[in-house]
Order: structure tokens, then C-alpha cells, then sequence
């Protein structure tokens, strides 16, 4: 048994979605967690203290409540349920209010309950802290995902239920947004007896709080039992005032037993840990401008059992499904997700797109010197990467045709295989798909033609593996084939197999690197039919299957990168490089 640790990254701001998963050739298994424990590799319990110098700014939209203020009489119920006063809907209210933006994403949160916490003075009483301080209360709004029907059935799910925190501050005078409230709480002194209200009087208070630009959310837990950690939490640090004669109106209120009073009805403080902290980015620049001067920024997320994305961690993130494209680049043998040209690429390609890119890692099954192992191991992640993609379509609305995967030599056939198992993705780009275990196999496991509505390969590496240490295709498989400088080996990379060698000659950058360089550099391909020849063993595979063209019109070139497919041609084509920078030659 071999530990395989999946990793997938996600840029603007990019976030490691790490599991570890072992293979049991061929069959794998995902370590899971009891559900109670939530779907998450490291606790994120609540309350928790949180410190704002470790939040993330990404673009979310605001977050917007519904009110819905027609309402009939009588439509709220006020109750002491020996906890806590909690405020929820009498049952005759069909509509209820609901939120959404923010990390909420495009789902639809429903109004479940509203609730207040205090201490037993004035001066902490709130459940979180906000940067090592405890204010005087806090108020908590409970959301449900409206997707999962209600309450208790929405508690079970990652993306299930949401909880927006206000903290209070006490002051002399009272806030007249309060009074009422206030007022019936003389109704309710004993556990478990409720009153009625107006639900413009007891919630028009909400209306105001939301009004502000800024917000923090984690991932979290609910405070009670059985404490599952399927809670986005979302917190507004700027403080109400609430008078101190109103304050002390709560603290009269009687516990369960009915013997004493409720002074104090929080959890203890539980560890911050290694949860994200996101805020929204106020007053973005312009997408390219931010994007090349952020820094790169990493968030944990994990996967379901199933392999799909966890959505509460996925939320964390600045994925959107809306943009243009949504990317995979995937690593191939020998290579990881700490590699250096992934992020490299990722940067490149996010100065030519609005688009959420996805690094997938699977180092440990790819990394050592055993290729037929990683070729076995390869199955595995194609299933993973497939179902994953999959559960972003099913969950998040997104499109397969807004969905490029890019790969690199294993990597390029879990990009075949997601064609393959999920119908119209827009493209496929093979970089020196691995060819050992492969060409000449089943089309099934492997990049091939009509996988995605287009696939592009790049050849740079097609050699024999014995006795040139070739690993890379050595025939077209795509609708558009490029054979760099012959499609073997490539001038001054002196070990083929490294997959730093497609990317220290920028082939799939080069267009984009121009925008970069602001130069109108543009590498083309000139089609050309391969020669239906070996490679010469004695001269190492370096005689040239392709030769270049004279001239270049629409119908016989095509260029390198991101535009290749808005171009006509298809077929093979020679590409000739520089040997430094810039690589394209016109």
C-alpha cells in the first residue's frame, strides 16, 4: 500500500485542497472522519477568538438581506428556552427571510431562528472574541441552505447551514430598536414559555446591522451539541450599542431548572487552528492589475468522501463559477504541486483570462524512480480529478464548457480521461503526454482525440524510452499537434524525462508571455505531415520528423497558447524556437 497525498490548488488567491487518499491497487479509500467531527482535516470549532490581522481580502459580492416586511401580526415568537431568548417564526409564516452574497456564494440562506448571548456583567458577554477582546453580547442569525428543505436536515451537510454574528457594545442610553423586545422579556422569565411579537418591531433592528461594507467569515460549529462543523460563520465586528438597563433585562431571564438565573449562556473559547479567514476586497483594481501584484496565498480546503469539493471550504476561496474559465493544470511523473512552473503557468495564463485555475498535485504517487507505479497510481487520480470536476458542475453551476485541463505528461491523460467521463468540455491541452504504458494502448485510459470539444498537444519529448530516456508522444493524438523543433529533444535541455523542460522553453506561454514582456513576440505553427519513420537509435532519436514551411497562411499555421482554437488549421505542426529568451521565432 502506497500514501498518495491529492493536493488541489486554486488561484486568484490559491488554496491547497489536501486529502490523503491510499491506494490499494487499484481500489482507494478516503480517510474519513466521524460526521460529528465535520468534514475537515483539523477542528474548527466555535466560539473562537478571532485575530483580523490573519484575514484574506477576496472578491466576494455583498452580502444582502430579504426581510420581507409584509408579514402578518403575530408572525414572531419570542421563547426562553432556558438558554437562551430566541427569536424564530410562528409556524402559519410560510415565506421566510433570507441572505445571500458574500461566502454564501449563489446559494439562498432561509431565516431559521435568531438568538442573544451575554455575560454576567457588562463587559463580556459575547460568545467570540474579536482580536483577544470580548464585547458586551452578541447576536446570532441562523441560516439554513434552502437547498436542503429545513433546519434539521440542512445541519448534516458541509454547506448546510450559515451563522451571522453581531456584537454589542454597552452604552448609557438605550437603543429604541430594542425596547420592545425588551419588553416582553418580562413575559417569558420562566424556561420555556414564549411570547409573540411584530416582525418589523423585532427585526428592523437587522436591517441597519447589515448595512456595512465589511465582514469576516470561517468555517466553524454550532456552540451546542452535538457541536457539527457545518457552519460558515460570518461575523460584523462593528458594535451596536445596547444600553446597560437593557442588558440587565436579559440576565433575568430563568435556566432550565427554573432556579436560577441566565447570567451567562456561552461556550468556552476554542482554538483558531489552521481555519482560513476571508474579508471581502474593498474597491478592487482592475482584474489583470491585481492579480499580477497580489501576493499568492494559500487555503486549505478538502475533499468529500466522494471526492467531490467540500463546499464550506470551497467558499473560503475566491472560486466563482461565472468566470470565464475554470482551469486544471496537472502535474505528470516525477513532478508535484509544489513545482515551480505550475504557479508560473497559472500566473501566466491569469494575465490573459478572469478565470478560477485549479493546480492538481499528486506527488507522492507520482514522485520516485518506479514509472510503472505512478502509471498505476495515474488511474486513480483520473477517477478523483473526473468526480471532482463533476461535483464543481453538479454544485456550483459551472459549465463544462467553461472548463480548460491542462496536463503534463501522466497529467495530460487525467485530462483525457475527465473528457472522456464528462461530455463537452471546452478543451483538453496535452503537454508531452506520457507515452510509456500508453501509445499503443486503449484510447480509454489515455488523451486521444475528442475528449474535449478541442484538444491541443504539445510535443517536446518524443523519443524511445530506451536508450533516450524519452517519456513523451511520439504521435499526434490531438486536433492540433505541435512538434517543437522536431518534437524530441529540446536544444540545451540536457535530461529529457524533467518536467521543468517544457516549461524552461515556455512553450504553452510564449503568446502570453508577450503581455508580460510587451512584446508582440507570437510563436507559430507550420502544418506539416510527419515523416512515417523511426528514430535513428544511432543518432539518439535527434533526426527531425517534421520540417518547417517557407511560408505561413490561416490554413496551414496556427499559433501557440490560449488562442490556438480560435484558428482554422488542424493537423501537425512544425515549431521552431530560440534557445533563450524570447523563445518564439517569427
Amino acid at each position: 500500500m502506497q500514501l498518495i497525498f491529492l493536493g488541489i490548488v486554486i488561484f486568484s488567491s490559491y488554496q491547497v485542497l489536501s486529502d490523503p487518499l491510499y491506494i490499494n491497487n487499484p481500489l482507494i479509500t478516503a480517510l474519513e472522519w466521524p460526521y460529528i467531527k465535520g468534514p475537515f482535516p483539523y477542528d474548527v470549532q466555535s466560539p473562537t477568538d478571532i485575530d483580523t490581522s490573519r484575514a484574506i481580502p477576496i472578491y466576494m459580492k455583498r452580502i444582502t438581506i430579504h426581510l420581507l416586511w409584509n408579514m402578518p401580526d403575530e408572525a414572531v415568537v419570542i421563547e426562553n428556552t432556558g438558554y437562551y431568548l430566541e427569536v424564530h417564526l410562528s409556524e402559519h409564516v410560510k415565506k421566510r427571510p433570507y441572505v445571500e452574497g458574500g461566502p454564501l456564494m449563489e446559494d439562498r440562506f432561509l431565516f431559521e431562528q435568531m438568538h442573544f448571548h451575554w455575560g454576567p456583567t457588562d463587559g463580556c458577554g459575547s460568545e467570540n472574541h474579536v482580536d483577544g477582546v470580548c464585547l458586551s453580547c452578541e447576536v446570532h442569525v441562523v441560516l439554513f441552505n434552502e437547498k436542503y428543505g429545513s433546519y434539521e436536515d440542512a445541519k448534516y451537510y458541509p454547506d448546510g447551514l450559515a451563522v451571522i454574528a453581531f456584537f454589542g457594545r454597552a452604552s448609557d442610553e438605550d437603543n429604541p430598536n430594542f425596547n420592545d423586545l425588551v419588553e416582553k422579556i418580562s413575559e417569558i422569565i420562566q424556561p420555556e414559555t414564549e411570547t409573540t411579537g411584530s416582525f418589523h418591531e423585532e427585526f428592523k433592528f437587522l436591517e441597519i446591522l447589515f448595512d456595512q461594507e465589511t465582514f469576516f467569515s470561517i468555517p466553524g460549529s454550532l456552540t451546542t451539541e452535538p457541536y457539527l462543523e457545518t457552519v460558515s460563520w460570518i461575523f460584523y465586528f462593528h458594535p451596536f450599542n445596547i444600553s446597560h438597563r437593557q442588558i440587565a433585562a436579559f440576565r433575568k431571564l430563568h435556566s432550565k431548572d427554573g432556579e436560577h438565573l441566565i447570567t451567562q449562556n456561552d461556550r468556552p473559547l476554542q482554538p483558531f487552528g489552521q481555519r482560513p479567514l476571508i474579508t471581502p476586497l474593498l474597491n478592487p483594481e482592475p482584474y489583470v492589475n491585481s492579480v499580477l501584484s497580489n501576493p499568492i496565498t494559500k487555503y486549505k480546503i478538502v475533499l468529500n468522501p466522494d471526492y467531490t469539493p467540500n463546499l464550506i471550504s470551497l467558499r473560503m476561496t475566491d472560486y466563482r463559477p461565472r468566470r470565464q474559465l475554470t482551469v486544471f493544470i496537472i502535474h505528470g511523473f516525477l513532478a508535484s504541486i509544489e513545482s515551480k512552473w505550475m504557479v508560473e503557468m497559472a500566473r501566466a495564463y491569469l494575465t490573459r483570462s478572469d478565470a478560477n485555475i485549479f493546480l492538481v498535485g499528486w506527488g507522492n504517487g507520482a514522485g520516485g524512480l518506479n514509472y510503472l507505479q505512478a502509471v498505476a497510481n495515474v488511474r486513480v487520480v483520473q477517477d478523483i480529478v473526473a468526480k471532482f470536476i463533476q461535483g464543481l458542475i453538479e454544485k456550483t453551476t459551472l459549465l463544462p464548457l467553461q472548463v480548460h485541463c491542462l496536463g503534463h505528461s501522466l497529467g495530460a491523460h487525467v485530462c483525457g480521461v475527465a473528457g472522456k467521463k464528462i461530455p463537452g468540455i471546452y478543451r483538453c491541452t496535452g503537454m508531452d503526454p506520457a507515452s510509456p504504458g500508453f501509445e499503443g494502448h486503449a484510447k480509454e485510459v489515455q488523451l486521444s482525440a475528442k475528449d474535449c470539444w478541442f484538444v491541443d498537444v504539445l510535443h517536446t519529448n518524443g523519443e524511445p524510452i530506451f536508450p533516450t530516456f524519452g517519456l513523451g508522444y511520439m504521435t499526434p493524438i490531438g486536433d492540433v499537434d505541435f512538434f517543437f523543433n522536431g518534437g524530441t529533444r529540446q536544444p540545451q535541455c540536457i535530461v529529457p524525462t524533467l518536467p521543468e523542460n517544457i516549461n524552461q522553453t515556455n512553450f504553452l506561454t510564449l503568446p502570453i508571455d508577450k503581455a508580460i514582456e510587451h512584446t508582440e513576440c507570437v510563436t507559430w505553427g507550420h502544418k506539416q505531415n510527419p515523416v512515417g519513420v523511426a528514430l535513428d537509435v544511432v543518432t539518439e532519436g535527434t533526426t527531425q520528423r517534421l520540417t518547417p514551411p517557407a511560408e505561413c497562411n490561416l490554413d496551414d499555421c496556427s499559433p501557440v497558447g490560449l488562442e490556438t482554437f480560435l484558428f482554422p488549421a488542424r493537423g501537425s505542426f512544425y515549431v521552431v524556437t530560440n534557445l533563450k529568451k524570447p523563445y518564439c521565432r517569427e
